[in-house]
This record gives structure tokens, sequence and C-alpha cells, in this order.
């Protein structure tokens, strides 16, 4: 069965929509890391701990939050323990049931 190509103006919207996918996150990245010394990752981090109850979640949880791996939110929570202000750790005594804490992020309204 032959695929069915796209017609002009549906061509035209997805190349569009492409290169919003395409060159937003750069966009976002850098600005984060000019404006807060910030990755895009390391915000969403932030981000999702400051939504969660007490600013708390186990590893796992925020890795499922945020689609990482366990091991790229280890250097994330170790970076944050050596940056001040960023108030990002983790306790515990097992690897997989660590908790990371991070301050709110400041709300937008």
């Amino acid at each position: 069965m032959e695929p069915r190509w796209l017609d002009a103006d549906e061509r035209a919207a997805w190349l569009r929509l492409v290169a919003v996918v395409e060159l937003l996150p750069g966009a976002l990245d850098g600005q984060l890391r000019r404006d807060s010394q910030l990755s895009h990752f390391e915000y969403f981090v932030l981000a999702m701990l400051s939504e969660a109850p007490e600013r708390r979640l186990r590893m796992t949880s925020l890795a499922q939050r945020t689609n990482a791996t366990l091991p790229r939110l280890s250097s994330v929570s170790r970076w944050g323990l050596r940056r001040p202000g960023a108030a990002l750790g983790a306790k515990g005594k097992r690897q997989r049931s660590r908790l990371s804490k991070s301050r709110p992020l400041p709300r937008q309204g």
C-alpha cells in the first residue's frame, strides 16, 4: 500500500510544526541558561518537585514525571547539591527510594 503524501497546505503546516519542535527546545534552554544558569531539563525537574506535596518525590516518581532515567536524575541531584540556591537534594538509605526536595519555584501569574 502506497503512503498518502501531504498536499501543499498540509506539507506547509507540517514543516512549520517541525521547525517549532526542532527550534523551541534550544531556544528555551538558551534563555534559561542565560537568565537562571539552569538547563531546560533542570528547570523541569525543579518544577515537578515544586508542584509535589511537601516539594518531595521519590526519585522513581520524579523519573516518571520527567521522562528521565535514574542516573540522569542522580546527576542533576548531585549538581544541585553543589549549587548555592538550587536547593535540590536527596535523602534516604537506598538509591531506588531516595527522595528529592526543592524550594517552590515562583509562580507566574
